[in-house]
């Protein structure tokens, strides 16, 4: 019998089958009992288990099952695998939107700290996939991640879950004949996969009583679980998210009660090609290499707001948040923006350079608005730029939007709060600007919520009034308020 502890639960389960190996010295193919045992060589020094065919439906009084099998005391892994394939049967009538599992594979068969992976599909008014562990972190600690995923009576879905430690990553993956329908990502918690006393534990299916769906009716089918040996990252990965130290509060806590002190690089680049007006593109990988090799962990990852600094038509800087869709011509020679129309590209890269500095335990500052870029500069024998190139500049958008209120092309207002006084179509301009503003940073931080080593600085030298303070402080506001619906 053992106990599975989560979230104030607790689980019994007197069905375990225990299959035993002799040492790990040589690659080892583990087979339990199934309808059609696959048979097959492993990968040098991998462990692999298999469940053939159609190996377990619950039923009304068999709702879980688990399997254990063994691994050589201290063997240590860079990559665990888990594939199997899965068929929902009825959702629970009592509870359609619940929990519905489809594995919880543990290091020991204990729960906490030993959970490798956790795989959930969630049925009718939530249809989420869920992918959860807690591998290595302290008690009560357990990161997860979502995506949407609407899974159907009969379908029949191959479900592969990595957790990659070497690469400092965890993947799932859904496919339905081969076409990918859904996939969840998230930082690895441990740079290792180490095995203590010997065994893994596989548990499948849920029971009503726990307040988790019974799965009656559902299939699974053709499971292999790789445990793959390899080189430990070089990198621990950044933990969070950071808190002030209750101890110092000059830094940081990472959740494990050490003081942390940010301390790092910039470079100007970091987020966009050509920005500032010069023709350049960031060496992102070198430059993390250099981050890592100097042992620094913070890096600001600096935007510009407008497309170019000057009249010269070739420096203009991408991605930007926003698409050129048009009718019509911006200022700077492209099509108008669509401030509706986030431009995936420059939130995929921006996700993605949070995910590569994290795994070498880098903190990463999302700069998510720039003084400058509002700015009539005046360069280039008077040229209104870098503010004529900016996706708000009212030639340069098709939505209306226009926060130079006062015309005199230098728009502080572009990051002051709207006016509660004053003629109405002034307050109205400046409402919109401030809409479209928030609707920017709720996409920045649904792009990066899941990310533990994310902070935001709202605003790279803004002016110290008492204006550009009130505007700042209501960004935060709005930031806090929005990140606490999330998970």
């Amino acid at each position: 019998m053992f106990c599975l502890a989560s979230r104030g639960r607790v689980f019994f389960r007197a069905t375990t089958r225990l299959l035993a190996f002799a040492a790990l010295t040589v690659p080892i193919i583990s087979e339990a009992a199934s309808t059609s045992p696959e048979n097959g060589p492993a990968a040098d020094g991998a462990v692999v288990f298999r469940l053939g065919g159609d190996f377990f439906t619950p039923a009304p009084g068999n709702e879980t099952e688990t399997w254990d099998f063994a691994v050589a005391n201290g063997s240590l892994f860079a990559r665990v695998v888990v594939e199997l394939d899965v068929t929902p049967g009825g959702w629970c009538p009592r509870n359609p939107e619940g929990v519905h599992n489809i594995f919880w594979l543990t290091r020991r068969g204990i729960w906490r700290s030993g959970t490798l992976g956790y795989v959930n599909f969630f049925g009718p008014d939530r249809n989420l996939l869920k992918q959860m562990t807690n591998l290595e972190l302290g008690p009560g600690e357990t990161q997860a991640a979502t995506a949407d995923f609407a899974a159907r009576t009969g379908s029949r879905y191959h479900v592969t879950y990595t957790y990659d430690a070497a690469a400092g990553v965890i993947t799932t993956v859904i496919e339905e004949e081969g076409v990918r329908k859904a996939s969840v990502e998230m930082a690895a918690t441990a740079p290792e996969i180490q095995t203590k006393d010997g065994f893994y534990r596989l548990w499948i299916g849920n029971e009503e009583k726990y307040n988790e769906c019974p799965t009656h009716g559902w299939t699974y089918s053709n499971l292999r679980i790789t445990l793959e040996p390899g080189a430990p990252s070089a990198h621990q990965p950044a933990r969070g998210p950071l808190t002030v130290h209750a101890g110092n509060p000059r830094y940081f806590d990472d959740g494990t009660g050490r003081a942390v002190l940010l301390a790092g690089v910039h470079h100007g680049w970091e987020l966009q090609d050509d920005a500032w007006g010069v023709e350049y593109t960031l060496d992102w990988t070198a430059f993390l290499e250099y981050v890592t090799q100097h042992r620094l962990n913070y890096i600001r990852l600096w935007r510009v707001e407008s497309t170019a600094r000057s009249d010269h038509p070739s420096f203009l800087a991408s991605p930007m948040p926003y698409q050129r869709t048009g009718p019509g011509d911006a200022l700077d020679g492209g099509p108008r923006w669509d401030l509706e129309q986030f431009n995936p590209a420059y939130f995929d890269r921006l996700r993605k350079r949070c995910i590569e500095a994290g795994k070498r335990g880098v903190y990463v500052c999302v700069m998510l608005f720039e003084k400058h870029s509002a700015f009539n500069q005046r360069d280039a024998g008077g040229a209104e730029y870098p503010w004529k190139a900016n996706p708000f500049h009212p030639a340069n958008n098709i939505n209306g939007v226009d926060p130079d209120l006062d015309g005199d092309g230098c728009p502080l207002e572009l990051h002051h709060l709207p006016s509660k006084t004053g003629p109405s179509a002034r307050r109205e301009r400046a409402e919109r600007t401030f809409r479209f503003q928030k609707a920017y940073v709720r996409k920045v931080i649904d792009t990066v919520n899941d990310l533990d080593n994310v902070l935001f600085e709202v605003c790279n030298e803004a002016l110290p009034d008492v204006k550009t303070d009130d505007w700042q402080r209501r960004m935060i506001a709005f930031i806090k308020d929005h990140e606490a619906g999330k998970a």
